[in-house]
């Protein structure tokens, strides 16, 4: 029998899909509206060469569908969500039990028809890789830079627009539109990280600080390294009084213990 997901992909490309949000066992999931993506050219998109593996007719076929009935937003939103709860044993449990999710599952036709294919061929774990793949085949197409900002405390809704805004025109090329996530960890302190796909800017007050201490422990280090020398050069001189090999003795024990302290002397 032919493949359900091959089978109802030209259903799916042929009809429009209104998805309804909310579940009826899972309320917490889903939410996001749909949009128009206007400047995607079927005709002229491929699938991302990154894009590979068993999994990658399925993420081209979804992503095609989606475009044709203008549910793109909704079903990348959707997948999401999805793998987050994939991780949920009882929502795993759900879409292995039930032959058809569309009584107990309110998502797009397209996100439906996905899981109850990976349901039925036991390879619900693909949902990571597929989603994963979905994702990179979105941001391709629409020319997106992703960026994650951490900052120590939650930014109001104008402070993350001066953010998002200071990103776009400095940090991102004329034609690619920016999507900012933002997150919270205490920990740094004070300023902001900023995680690109490819990249890190940590312009937190704690790299501030360890990078301060570092510079400071590699003076220190200099310092006590030339001190060291020249205290081993001046009492190693054949004219250095005998009476002086306590004070010799107790100065290159100090020396050693400083070099410890500072990680100098194994």
């Amino acid at each position: 029998m032919a493949s359900l997901f091959a089978r109802t992909g030209a259903m799916l490309s042929r009809r429009s899909v209104t998805p309804a949000f909310g579940l009826t066992a899972f309320p917490r999931m889903f939410g996001a509206t749909a949009a128009t993506y206007a400047n995607v050219d079927l005709k002229k998109w491929k699938l991302p060469s990154a894009v590979g593996g068993p999994t990658a007719n399925m993420v081209e076929v979804l992503f095609r569908t989606a475009v044709e009935n203008n549910t793109l937003a909704t079903v990348r939103a959707e997948l999401k969500q999805v793998r987050e709860e994939t991780k949920e044993e009882d929502f795993m449990v759900m879409l292995k039990q039930e032959a058809s999710l569309e009584k107990v599952l309110d998502v797009s036709l397209e996100t439906r028809v996905l899981l109850e294919e990976l349901a039925q061929t036991n390879k619900l774990n693909d949902v990571i890789r597929i989603q994963e793949d979905f994702e990179l085949a979105c941001r391709e197409a629409l020319n997106e830079v992703h960026v994650s900002v951490i900052t120590h405390t939650a930014y109001p809704a104008d402070a993350k627009k001066a953010v998002e805004k200071d990103l776009q025109d400095n940090y991102v090329d004329k034609g690619k539109s920016l999507v900012a996530d933002f997150s919270v960890d205490p920990q740094i302190i004070g300023g902001r990280i900023y995680c690109f796909e490819d990249n890190i800017m940590d312009m937190s007050v704690k790299q501030m600080i360890e990078q301060w201490h570092e510079e400071k422990q590699d003076t220190l280090r200099a310092i006590n390294n030339e001190q060291v020398a020249e205290l081993a050069a001046q009492f190693a001189q054949p004219e250095t009084p005998p009476t002086n090999k306590k004070l010799i003795a107790a100065v290159q024990q100090r020396a050693s213990t400083i070099e410890k302290q500072l990680g100098y002397s194994q």
